[in-house]
């Protein structure tokens, strides 16, 4: 829905039906009043505005619905799985932007942040750029609560990218700001849970380590359950790498939801593998993928988690040289990342499906998903960086296997990448 100030409305209403300024005219209307009205100089008070209504065949609801009450309309009706939603909101955007609405703008880069990026990742490039300009609002606002929720909104953001250096310098942030009663509790833990998550993506167990104490006195005084269950994760990843560990500890954790399950049997593993107890890691991603194949869900957010973690179970079997069944893992985990088309989740398929072309020297296969990855990194913009090692690795095999025209030509894109 388009949106309109007072003024437009009322200058759009009489033009449609054809009607002069002076014929808008009152006792306390001139022709210059009214004039000044349609170009937005002056706002007309209500007996004006009722006048008016009655002239232009309209309602007083109608002309009085402010610029900020349309916006919210908008974004309400907003379906935000459509592809177009981003577009939507950055449209009401640059209206709240126009019209000084310093709330609304507000509203909509923290509902940007907290629901289209989680919705759609694809759109990762263009929601970006938004980050300075809601700084610019957050700072003209003044109120140190929407200072910590932009920050929280950024460290949220920067660990869905994978990005967990960056991560961690926001919640760093955030906990440095000045907490008073009004803070929630479970918001301050859960800032701290996101340092610990990024500390063990980063491979950063002594960092966890030195917050031992505090993990373990959340445990003990903590009466939400379902963060609870987060910090004894810790705990048992604390036992795996510096002392012992009894998963007996987690059954409570193991019998929750799905999804919470396959998180920790994902973080385990990956203190298992960190610990070199490799053995341990492919048995518990044997049991995710168990799990994986038999899970349906309707939840596209759900889809794309669902399809990271058999990406990196994969990529466990391939790493570790287990390939007993693995084409038919591979094409089951690569029909998954395609019905869910999260970009880069179906680039992290792409790359296993090329150490799996390396592992079988298969250059079809290679061929194939280097094209594929970087026709994915050319339209969407993505970072390389991830993927470089392994493309580099595909084609040093296309070249070995004589297939030099192929190499050359891959090998000339990367370096324009």
């Amino acid at each position: 829905m388009e949106i309109l100030s007072i003024g437009d409305k009322i200058k759009r209403l009489r033009i449609y039906k054809g009607l002069k300024l002076k014929e808008l005219i009152n006792s306390k209307l001139s022709i210059s009043r009214v004039s000044a009205i349609e170009n937005n100089k002056i706002i007309p008070d209500d007996e004006s505005i009722r006048f008016l209504a009655e002239k232009l065949g309209t309602t007083v609801n109608y002309l009085n619905k402010s610029v900020s009450d349309q916006i919210y309309e908008n974004l309400n009706n907003l379906d935000i799985k459509d592809i177009n939603s981003f577009n939507t909101y950055k449209e009401n955007l640059c209206v709240a932007m126009e019209n000084n609405l310093l709330d609304v703008a507000f509203y909509i880069c923290n509902n940007i942040f907290n629901k289209i990026n989680i919705i759609n990742r694809n759109i990762d490039n263009e929601i970006i750029k938004l980050i300075p300009l809601y700084l610019d609002t957050v700072i003209s606002m003044g109120n140190i609560d929407n200072i910590r929720i932009y920050y929280n909104d950024l460290s949220v953001y920067f660990f869905n990218k994978g990005e967990y250096s960056i991560c961690l310098n926001y919640c760093r942030i955030i906990r440095n700001i000045n907490t008073d009663s009004s803070t929630s509790q479970d918001f301050i833990i859960e800032v701290f849970l996101r340092e610990l998550y990024c500390y063990l993506y980063l491979g950063d167990y002594n960092s966890i380590y030195n917050n031992k104490e505090l993990i373990l006195n959340y445990i003990h005084n903590n009466t939400n359950e379902y963060l609870t269950h987060d910090f004894m994760q810790f705990k048992i990843i604390l036992g795996i790498k510096y002392d012992s560990y009894n998963l007996g500890e987690c059954n409570h954790i193991l019998n929750t939801n799905i999804k919470d399950k396959l998180r920790f049997m994902y973080n385990v593993s990956l203190a298992f593998n960190s610990n070199g107890n490799v053995n341990e890691c492919i048995n518990i991603c044997k049991e995710m993928y168990k799990i994986i194949v038999n899970y349906d869900t309707d939840s596209y957010i759900e889809k794309i988690v669902i399809c990271g973690y058999l990406n990196y179970v994969c990529y466990m079997f391939l790493d570790n040289s287990i390939l007993d069944n693995i084409d038919n893992i591979l094409d089951k985990c690569f029909s998954m990342c395609k019905e869910c088309g999260d970009v880069k989740i179906i680039m992290d398929c792409n790359m296993n499906k090329i150490i799996y072309g390396i592992a079988k020297r298969d250059i079809d296969i290679i061929d194939r998903h280097i094209d594929e990855i970087l026709f994915y990194i050319h339209i969407f913009k993505c970072g390389i960086d991830k993927y470089k090692h392994r493309i580099i690795e595909g084609i040093y095999m296309m070249y070995s296997c004589g297939y030099v025209d192929k190499s050359l030509f891959y090998s000339e894109i990367l370096l324009c990448e």
